[in-house]
């Protein structure tokens, strides 16, 4: 289970960045933009941007159940690393750019891809892997839901920011969190899995 206990964190320090992050990024993009728009037209859009969260997670969870068949868990993890450093990417794109556009809605799409990859190899690592089920998703909802309060935390400092330096935080942020978001799938490889690859 201690292989585990960084990924089953990285779930919540991820439920904490894109829930905490992405629409006040998306609403500063079109806040300091070309075009002018009224708050209420900035919550539309972001929200609606959002919309590829939830179709990245549904894409996110069927990939990872087939690749999963396919391949197996212990293969399956050097893939989740490669989703995860895409998804890093993509949102440092989207923070750089800083414009409201189609890599916007790529950076919710890659979330929510992220999002279902993960809960579905957890899921059936927690499932599959252990002798007593109950136990190993009692460690996960206690270690996630503690990651998510952490991150939340310092979230709530970095969109407090003035909006002239609060990119710069936010980039350091998002690549702290890669970081920790990749060396906690990384360390998965070396989980004694069950299953024979």
């Amino acid at each position: 289970m201690m292989y585990l206990n960084m990924l089953l964190l990285w779930t919540g320090t991820s439920i904490s960045w894109w829930s905490g992050q992405v629409t006040p990024i998306m609403i500063h993009q079109l806040m300091y933009g070309e075009d002018k728009y009224e708050e209420s037209e900035m919550e539309s859009m972001a929200l609606r941007a959002l919309i590829q969260f939830g179709v990245g997670n549904v894409f996110g969870s069927i990939y990872s159940g087939l690749k999963i068949d396919q391949m197996g868990s212990k293969n399956y993890a050097t893939r989740l690393i490669a989703i995860i450093i895409m998804c890093i990417l993509i949102t440092f794109i989207s923070i750089l750019w800083n414009k409201y556009n189609v890599i916007s809605f790529l950076m919710c799409f890659a979330w929510g891809f992220q999002d279902g990859s993960l809960n579905i190899y957890l899921n059936q690592l927690l499932g599959f892997e252990f002798e007593n089920s109950s136990e190993p998703f009692a460690v996960y909802n206690l270690l996630q839901g503690l990651s998510v309060f952490f991150f939340q935390v310092i979230q709530g400092k970095i969109n407090g920011l003035h909006h002239s330096i609060r990119p710069t935080y936010l980039l350091l942020y998002t690549l702290l969190c890669g970081v920790f978001g990749v060396t906690a799938a990384m360390i998965t490889i070396f989980f004694p899995y069950l299953e024979k690859n």
